[in-house]
């Protein structure tokens, strides 16, 4: 990249006969440009750990698993006989995300698990391809260090959605129910901004400038007028904002999921999942929503009949913490039936 950067320079310096007395600026900002490049793509390396948050700041606790530590939240009864509801956030928003929902469950008699995936929220970036496997992986060890009772009620939002049915397509006998609400990976469309960030040198550089900003302004957007200031929207951005600026691996996280997980394409998943998985299966879907659009419901029950549909008129991707009863209303019916 630099050696070409430097053919280019000097190519223009020849082909428009420049004065000599104009090499120094020139070669000044070409090397100020350079410089900032190489600032731009230096993402750290190696294991990358955010600083503990001081007792009773911050819920959950945490665990060691392959990849580093992961913080985790339980909720609800404690006797053995409780059945436990997993909770997979999704992309860009830590297990606070899911927090209104998880209390509701809570209430209603359920044993609920939280969890940051890697490189969001408290939660280890182990600087390893961030794939499907990574968080299967992830999700498999953390039901064994916990010593979880399965199979399980096992529920994932968005970018979540996607490694519930990879996780039930991998291990089926451990999932009792599975809850996909608004998943990645089957809208007919690719965002543009996911193929920008995922080029070899722009994408990084796009995300560590912008990253933060342009994730916290989409969150804003998505909250209904009626919501805008309340304390559990200003309490959600905050979460936000201490993750992607205090996570040292935060930014390096979501460069690599973009890199190798396929959140615009799960299908090979699924149809897996129609193969291996015989269990109730629910599927909740915003019909505004214009991050998943709501016509991968239809993509969704074409490879896998076996989907319940609970169609939510006019909510957008955040409803889960944005308008948590709507979620609950169709989330709780469902696990209840026999």
């Amino acid at each position: 990249f630099f050696r070409s950067c430097s053919c280019v320079s000097v190519f223009v310096l020849l082909s428009a006969e420049m004065s000599v007395s104009l090499l120094v600026p020139v070669a000044a900002v070409a090397g100020c440009v350079l410089a900032t490049t190489a600032y731009l793509l230096g993402f750290p390396r190696g294991h990358l750990s955010r600083k503990p948050p001081a007792p009773g700041t911050t819920p959950g606790k945490f665990v060691r698993v392959s990849h580093g530590h992961v913080r985790y939240l339980f909720l609800g009864p404690e006797a053995s006989t409780a059945p436990v509801v997993v909770l997979v956030h999704g992309f860009s928003v830590p297990l606070e995300g899911w927090l209104p929902v998880a209390e509701g469950l809570a209430a209603n008699g359920y044993r609920v698990l939280l969890y940051d995936l890697y490189g969001r929220g408290f939660s280890d970036s182990p600087g390893v391809p961030e794939d499907p496997h990574l968080f299967v992986s992830q999700l498999a060890e953390l039901l064994v260090a916990l010593q979880v009772p399965t199979p399980v009620h096992l529920c994932g939002v968005s970018m979540g959605g996607s490694i519930a049915v990879m996780f039930a397509s991998t291990f089926p006998q451990l999932v009792r129910k599975l809850v996909l609400c608004s998943p990645a990976g089957l809208s007919p469309t690719r965002p543009m901004h996911t193929q920008v960030v995922q080029l070899p040198i722009l994408g990084p550089a796009l995300i560590r400038v912008f990253g933060p900003s342009l994730i916290l302004k989409r969150l804003k957007r998505e909250v209904p007028a009626a919501l805008v200031g309340t304390p559990a929207t200003k309490a959600l951005a905050a979460t936000m904002q201490g993750w992607l600026t205090q996570h040292p691996g935060a930014l390096r996280s979501l460069t690599l999921t973009l890199r190798d997980f396929p959140l615009d394409n799960i299908e090979g998943f699924v149809v897996e999942l129609g193969r291996v998985f015989h269990s109730p299966a629910l599927v909740v879907w915003g019909t505004a929503d214009t991050v998943c659009a709501f016509s991968g419901a239809k993509r969704l029950l074409a490879l896998y009949p076996g989907f319940q549909l609970e169609a939510l008129e006019g909510r957008n991707h955040s409803y889960i913490h944005q308008e948590p009863q709507a979620a609950l209303g169709a989330i709780l019916p469902f696990l209840g039936q026999e």
